[in-house]
């Protein structure tokens, strides 16, 4: 297997996802896991329990140690993915020619638009009495649906404290043979993942086998400044004497000793147990795989009737119910064939077409394609133009879908508050 090694910082990685470095590489053989005893790291693991290094004892052991010293976190290495499988038979959610939704006529839209407006409007609801309906007439907008899930790998390194007992380490497996389950829908998901024989016993790169580090908040001291009297030992007493002076003394602070008080975060010892090991002065390294799957979607109207939507926002034609006219679903979705046995016009095929190859696009350098899936489905639009009192005065409403959902932002509310949308 081949690597794209990106280093951001740190040990670099060999072709096999392991780094490259002393302790990294632990039992050559093929066998289970490999008990391992603390201190068996060529550091000091173990020899410093007593207490904190020095700073002549630290520089020593970087000098000694240049690939604990140096680990980084966030270097990673690029998985290059394996050649992509033949390409299966595609799965068709539905070939079948379904009946077109059927026409409805003014006085059915009038009684739609009742109820919504009922629903969503104490008071405009009653200049439904005053509609006149111009023209009524319909369209059918097409709504294509495109979905992939691409995956792609990294090589990241690993740890955690090493409390003893035995540890994986043989010779690891390719990335991509790291079992994963595939998202059960189209979305973006992140998965974190052993490799297997990759991990190794080595010394605290925080603390370098001592377990305890310098206490952050008093610098070693193991005492602090106090806070109640800003490290005067004293505060100022005032209150009012029988004259009605205000009158100030100088009162011991009862918090602390002469300004300097007990470090509240090392309790006075001036060190404390080391967050990155756990006080156990080792580590198990070890190398995860981070699966990530990323969704490309593209949904987009294709229509011939822009002049007859004016106004109505494609999100309300891709969220309403319509006829499915064609779908399928698998490695890849492909032009041509299927759309002959569909209602779709040679100019809208070809759009879809179109759609298809910049969907393909869109998907470059995204990693592995994993499943893609294609949905068409018309939706049925019905427009009403109309007016209330005054002819010159013209609105539109919509009906949209099978359902017959209601879109009218036009139409004139007479109170605070109400929804018409």
């Amino acid at each position: 297997m081949q690597v794209q090694v990106n280093m951001v910082g740190g040990n670099q990685m060999d072709n096999s996802g392991m780094a490259m470095g002393g302790g990294m590489a632990m039992g050559g053989g093929m066998g289970g896991g490999v008990t391992v005893t603390p201190g068996m790291d060529s550091g000091m693991g173990g020899g410093m329990a007593g207490g904190m290094m020095s700073e002549a004892e630290m520089q020593q052991f970087r000098t000694q140690n240049p690939e604990i010293a140096s680990f980084n976190p966030d270097a990673f290495v690029v998985c290059e993915p394996p050649p992509p499988p033949p390409v299966p038979a595609q799965v068709v959610i539905n070939s079948t020619l379904t009946a077109q939704a059927p026409n409805i006529s003014q006085d059915e839209a009038r009684a739609h638009l009742d109820a919504f407006l009922k629903e969503r409007c104490c008071k405009s609801h009653k200049a439904i009495n005053d509609l006149v309906i111009q023209s009524f007439s319909r369209a059918n907008a097409i709504n294509v649906d495109l979905d992939s899930i691409y995956e792609n790998r990294t090589l990241r390194p690993r740890f955690r404290p090493y409390t003893g007992g035995a540890i994986q380490s043989f010779i690891s497996p390719n990335p991509w043979e790291v079992p994963c389950p595939q998202p059960a829908q189209y979305r973006d998901e992140t998965h974190e993942l052993l490799l297997p024989g990759s991990e190794s016993v080595r010394t605290c790169f925080k603390c370098y086998g001592s377990r305890h580090i310098r206490c952050t908040a008093c610098n070693g001291a193991g005492r602090s400044r106090c806070t109640l009297c800003d490290g005067r030992g004293y505060r100022e007493d005032k209150h009012l004497n029988p004259d009605g002076k205000v009158v100030s003394r100088r009162v011991d602070c009862s918090a602390c000793q002469g300004g300097m008080r007990t470090c509240n975060h090392c309790h006075g010892h001036g060190k404390i147990t080391c967050p990155t090991c756990a006080g156990h002065g080792q580590l198990v390294h070890y190398q995860a795989v981070c699966v990530t799957f990323a969704r490309v979607h593209l949904n987009r109207v294709l229509d011939r009737s822009a002049q007859f939507l004016n106004g109505l926002p494609s999100e309300k034609i891709k969220a309403a119910e319509g006829v499915g006219m064609w779908g399928e679903e698998g490695l890849m979705v492909y032009q041509a064939a299927p759309f002959g046995q569909t209602r779709l016009s040679p100019e809208i095929s070809q759009n879809v077409d179109g759609m298809i190859a910049e969907f393909a696009q869109m998907g470059n350098g995204r990693g592995v394609l994993r499943r893609s899936k294609l949905f068409i489905k018309g939706v049925p639009v019905f427009r009403a133009d109309y007016y209330l009192k005054n002819p010159e005065e013209k609105h539109v409403f919509f009906l949209v879908g099978t359902t017959h959902e209601v879109f009218a932002d036009e139409w004139p509310c007479c109170c605070y508050g109400c929804t018409i949308l």
